[in-house]
């Protein structure tokens, strides 16, 4: 682009003169047709068969890398969104039903059906409590396997 000539022409300059290379960087360029895209952009200079100095650039096209990257950052942060919601809303009522039940099987109080001298009883506390810590285990499985998604690769250990 026009607006980076002066500046690239110092640092090439710079390169025959002191011998600092340009140093590999992303750049935002334009293509032919005058829209932009992400390079990343690499340098080196070399002396031909005649001894005089050449300058070879390599621009590789970013744009889709970046783009992902883009794209990976939301749908992290939308698993970030749905790991607090299953902690923090999902879980909060489910806590509380099995803090009643607690409160209930400590106060004495038992849940039976009519059949209770029949072979088919059921404790139906005992399955209340079964239901809710199998659900209570499977938000906290979930909400675990969403919080190791960090960025760059932390894992966050919930227990």
């Amino acid at each position: 682009p026009h607006e980076m000539r002066e500046n690239v022409l110092k640092s090439i300059q710079r390169w025959i003169d002191h011998n600092e290379s340009i140093k590999a960087s992303e750049l935002v360029l334009k293509r032919k047709d005058g829209s932009s895209v992400q390079v990343f952009s690499s340098h080196f200079m070399l002396k031909n068969i005649y001894g005089e100095l050449e300058m070879y650039c390599i621009d590789i096209d970013i744009s889709d890398r970046i783009e992902l990257l883009y794209n990976l950052e939301k749908q992290n942060n939308k698993l970030k969104e749905i790991a607090w919601i299953q902690s923090h809303v999902l879980r909060a009522p489910l806590a509380r039903l099995m803090a009643l039940l607690r409160l209930m099987e400590f106060k004495g109080i038992k849940l039976q059906d009519n059949f209770s001298h029949n072979e088919n009883s059921i404790n139906f506390m005992q399955e209340l409590n079964k239901a809710a810590a199998e659900m209570d285990n499977i938000i906290k499985e979930i909400t675990c396997k969403t919080y190791q998604i960090k960025e760059f690769g932390e894992k966050v250990n919930l227990h």
